[in-house]
């Protein structure tokens, strides 16, 4: 475990398998629809190699996830949220708050505002703050929960532990 996330309290959260394995059929099924848009349709051939490679990377993305399930640490020092190969880890004292952010009418991801003074901010994470209202990016999943729980969650969390040496 890395050192800054302390060694108090714990919690870890997991993504949702059964979500990443219905993206992933999802996925399997329209790149066939590709490649019989490709094959079938008199002038298809564009529109077929599309919808192919859209979501045959779109199965690919899902079937990693299956294999590497993203994780969400949460400790006393920071949480640490893993997916795709990648891992960020993040201090309570460095986040401002955690924001919903809508992607659709039915879903949402959770933003991070850092918080740092303007002055050590780049104008492109001023400008990406204004615009999306969240300049740390955001966690890679909900990890079962809607995005307004796993909001509140965060800031429940930041708010408890943002002070602490």
């Amino acid at each position: 475990m890395n050192p800054l996330l302390g060694d108090g309290e714990t919690r870890v959260l997991k993504a949702s398998r059964f979500k990443w394995a219905v993206l992933l059929f999802a996925g399997a099924v329209f790149t066939m629809v590709g490649v019989l848009i490709f094959f079938a349709a008199p002038g298809g051939r564009v529109g077929g190699i599309v919808v192919f490679v859209f979501f045959g990377l779109c199965a690919a993305v899902a079937a990693i996830q299956l294999v590497f399930r993203s994780t969400l640490t949460l400790t006393t020092g920071g949480f640490m949220f893993t997916g795709l190969g990648r891992r960020v880890t993040r201090r309570w004292k460095d986040i401002d708050s955690f924001v919903v952010v809508r992607t659709s009418a039915l879903s949402g991801l959770v933003g991070i505002r850092l918080s740092v003074s303007p002055e050590q901010t780049s104008n492109v994470r001023r400008a990406a703050k204004a615009i999306a209202g969240y300049d740390g990016g955001a966690l890679p999943d909900t990890y079962g929960m809607t995005a307004v729980e796993l909001t509140a969650l965060m800031n429940d969390w930041r708010n408890r532990y943002a002070n602490q040496p």
